[in-house]
């Protein structure tokens, strides 16, 4: 309940659908002042996972082109490498750069194990797995970039960039309400070390 409290940080709750009968968590919803204001979907929750908690975040399917690998003719007509992926270990770590004008940083580390993969790419190949965590390194920045604005665009904040303002900013005296005047205005700069530890894959 902490988040409902802490000036700086929006709560989040899930949402729920029921599949024959069985009720199961769709995503969360974003709170601003007591009223839900948006939704995020499952794999946006992974990625607000990956920000907020060190720990495993679970499994996602990630699709990236696969513009520039070697593969051979494969009888699936497709432009993308579609993989799953499986969190080992993730660390994220969010600093105020510029309180002037409001510019955070956000990194995230990221290792993981590769279950699956629809394209036969030679996962012996270093080169290859190097190209892969790069593009899929790329992929993580688009989505998180793209989380961080449509909450952003809501006034939401459950990533807790105002409460890094508050511990970061002498005498700010942030409230909820100066926090979300100041919000519209910020930015952020996200970075991501993606490594592939190792692979368990089913092509």
């Amino acid at each position: 309940m902490h988040d409902f409290y802490a000036p700086g940080i929006d709560p989040i709750m899930p949402t729920l659908k029921s599949n024959e009968g069985i009720v199961e968590i769709s995503g969360m919803a974003l709170i601003k002042n007591d009223k839900m204001v948006g939704k995020i979907n499952a794999k946006e929750a992974f990625y607000l996972k990956l920000i907020n908690d060190r720990y495993k975040a679970g499994a996602i399917e990630l699709e990236v082109d696969k513009e520039g690998f070697d593969l051979p003719e494969s009888l699936e007509d497709s432009d993308t490498l579609a993989v799953v992926i499986d969190t080992i270990q993730s660390k994220s770590d969010i600093n105020l750069i510029s309180k002037e004008n409001l510019q955070f940083e956000l990194k995230i580390k990221l290792k993981t194990r590769l279950l699956e993969i629809n394209q036969a790419l030679d996962l012996k190949n270093p080169v290859h797995v190097k190209k892969l965590e790069t593009k899929l390194s790329g992929k993580i920045i688009s989505d998180v970039e793209n989380l961080i604005n449509k909450a952003r665009d809501v006034g939401a904040d459950p990533f807790g960039f105002g409460e890094i303002y508050r511990k970061s900013v002498r005498q700010a005296n942030l409230t909820t309400e100066k926090w979300h005047g100041m919000y519209p205005e910020s930015k952020v700069d996200v970075k991501v070390e993606f490594e592939i530890l190792r692979t368990g894959v089913v092509e």
